[in-house]
């Protein structure tokens, strides 16, 4: 009986192992980038607003520097509807059981003018999820699937794919 047991905690352990080993080589985040037909300064504009306005996924404008070509904004409570189409979160066997009590997002936007009239625009978003289930609150870094970064890319001007 005891082999039986020690078995089945060793499987246990390198099943665990192993998940978090594969967990660990896949990136949570992945820029996406598109090249915009409208000059620097257009698309600047026009995502400070939109981001400003919330037309962007309700995200809070939280920077937005023309002279770097960069904005950063961020979402704190995201409901659980328009989390499952923003990102997922890898949890472990133990904690299948948990469930989403806090989503948040933080996207990150480069411009950089190519020539005039076109614009290359990167946009990359992180999440984070807090869940809980039977025991305490945990933070997971979770992985996003891009569908934000592709409604920030579709709202510069890039051709929807």
């Amino acid at each position: 009986m005891k082999s039986y047991a020690t078995a089945a905690i060793l499987a246990l352990g390198a099943t665990l192992l192993a998940q978090g080993l594969l967990y660990a080589q896949e990136p949570l985040s992945i820029a996406r980038t598109a090249v915009v037909q409208r000059a620097e300064s257009q698309v600047f504009e026009t995502l400070k607003s939109d981001l400003s306005t919330g037309r962007a996924g309700l995200l809070e404008l939280k920077s937005a520097n023309q002279a770097s070509g960069t904005l950063a904004a961020a979402r704190d409570h995201v409901d659980s509807i328009t989390w499952r189409k923003w990102a997922y979160c890898k949890l472990g066997p133990l904690d299948m059981f948990d469930s989403l009590q806090d989503g948040r997002v933080s996207l990150r936007v480069n411009l950089a003018a190519q020539g005039k009239t076109s614009t290359r625009v990167r946009a990359e978003a992180d999440f984070t999820g807090v869940y809980r289930g039977f025991s305490a609150a945990k933070t997971v870094r979770c992985v996003s699937l891009g569908v934000l970064e592709q409604e920030v890319l579709r709202l510069a001007g890039a051709a929807q794919r």
